[in-house]
C-alpha cells in the first residue's frame, strides 16, 4: 500500500492500515490508491472485488 505514493519528491510519513479479511494467493490481489487531502486512501481487494485490507498513507512533499 505504501508503494502507491512512490514518486520523486514525495515521502510517506505514516501508514495506518487494517486487514479486514484474509486473502490467499489463488484469489489474486488488486491494490487501489486514491488521493485524499495530504495523503492517499488505499485498499487491497481480491479478484472478485472483496476488500481484504484498507488504510491511509500520509504523504509529505520533500524539497529538492
Amino acid at each position: 500500500m505504501a508503494e502507491s505514493v512512490r514518486r520523486p519528491g514525495a515521502v510517506a510519513t505514516a501508514i495506518d492500515y487494517r486487514v479486514v479479511s484474509p486473502v490467499f494467493d489463488h484469489q489474486g490481489l488488486v491494490a487501489k490508491s486514491v488521493e485524499s487531502g495530504a495523503g492517499r486512501e488505499v485498499s487491497i481487494r481480491d479478484l472478485s472485488g472483496r476488500v481484504t485490507a484498507k488504510g491511509r498513507v500520509e504523504v509529505e512533499e520533500s524539497r529538492k
